[in-house]
């Protein structure tokens, strides 16, 4: 459980980086999105797997 939550943490701070990113650089291409939905979907599926 203490590993789910360790990875959780690790994968919404990436997903906050490259938003953070995104916004101060200005472009939002094919790989941002595809690097955002990939984080966001472990994300997901690590907080799904906690009890």
């Amino acid at each position: 459980m203490r590993t789910a939550l360790i990875i959780l943490v690790a994968l919404l701070i990436v997903s906050a980086a490259i938003g953070i990113t995104v916004i101060l650089v200005g472009s939002f291409g094919d790989t941002e999105v595809r690097i955002l939905a990939t984080s966001g979907v472990l994300s997901g599926y690590t907080a799904l797997m906690m009890p």
